[in-house]
């Protein structure tokens, strides 16, 4: 069984709040990739400026195939980090992938609609 668990969304703070919410609710560590490879190197725009973009993507290799290594975690990459063959392999292997689809503006909606079903349900049932 795999210990760890990847949530990518095109909403980077969307997913990142989940992916946090999560972890505390199931008392797992939270890590999120792009904010290591930013914590080495400070400014990930001025490193791909100076050293290339391949340099950066390395570095992001990196903290994955670290990250996934771990037990007990819940972590975020970036969307663009699945294009890279070898970080979609750490993860596969090491993570239980889940990619969240709705928008935020969609979940709330959805949240919404069951939470309106909800209060209608109750409604009949105080009315009988």
């Amino acid at each position: 069984m795999k210990k760890n668990i990847t949530i990518v969304g095109l909403a980077k703070d969307f997913t990142k709040n989940i992916a946090k919410t999560f972890a505390d609710k199931l008392d797992m560590y939270y890590a999120d990739i792009t904010d290591l490879v930013q914590f080495d190197i400070l400014d990930i725009a001025e490193a791909e400026r100076t050293c290339g973009r391949e340099y950066v993507r390395s570095l992001e290799a990196n903290k994955i195939k670290t990250v996934t290594s771990y037990d007990n975690s819940i972590i975020t990459v970036n969307y663009n980090a699945l294009n890279n063959e070898t970080n979609l392999g750490y993860i596969k292997e090491n993570t239980l992938l889940i990619y969240l689809r709705l928008t935020k503006d969609e979940l709330t909606t959805t949240l919404n609609m069951e939470i309106q079903s909800e209060m209608t349900l109750a409604t009949k049932y105080k009315e009988q």
